[in-house]
């Protein structure tokens, strides 16, 4: 991202790299077969039959967050606390409080699916053992066999329009 403001001849230029969200495991396919069905069935219906499509045909995924190991259905880094603190991200109404938003929903426990299925039915996802919701500044993620790591790190970062001072740390 980058921000100026100035005379067009000698702009002042603040660059900033900035994670919005990521995911890993089921929610991208989740995510494609609720668009292809959301034309027909709506967005709420379609979100239920996409979710059920894609955890009956899925596989969880083996990763080592922040030094636990897990199988994961989804792991989902949001930019920001997202409201409601449920399974769905829907509203967000800041990105630089310097947190990431973190959801998990693993396969760990002993009948996951079933247990994924009872708690989307009985509207208990955010309550559930196989649900995990948190905030961080810093996340690490690794494979569950080692080959690669990802860190990112939330910073409260905001850039004055009324002068020139940065109240982020670092580079």
């Amino acid at each position: 991202m980058a921000v100026e403001r100035g005379l067009p001849d000698s702009p002042e230029v603040l660059r900033l790299a900035m994670l919005n969200t990521a995911s890993i495991g089921l929610y991208p396919n989740l995510v494609r077969r609720r668009e292809l069905l959301q034309p027909a069935l709506g967005k709420p219906v379609a979100g239920v039959v996409a979710m059920f499509r894609t955890f009956a045909a899925g596989t969880p995924t083996t990763l080592v967050v922040d030094g636990v190991r897990h199988k994961l259905w989804i792991l989902y880094v949001g930019r920001g606390r997202y409201y409601p603190r449920d399974h769905a991200p829907l509203v967000r109404p800041v990105l630089d409080d310097g947190v990431f938003d973190l959801r998990l929903i693993t396969a760990d426990e002993s009948f996951a699916r079933l247990r994924l299925l009872w708690s989307v039915l009985t509207g208990t996802v955010a309550t559930s053992r196989i649900t995990h919701l948190s905030e961080s500044s810093s996340i690490r993620v690794e494979p569950g066999t080692p080959a690669w790591s990802l860190r990112w790190t939330a910073r409260s970062c905001r850039a004055s329009a009324a002068s020139s001072s940065r109240s982020c740390p670092g580079p």
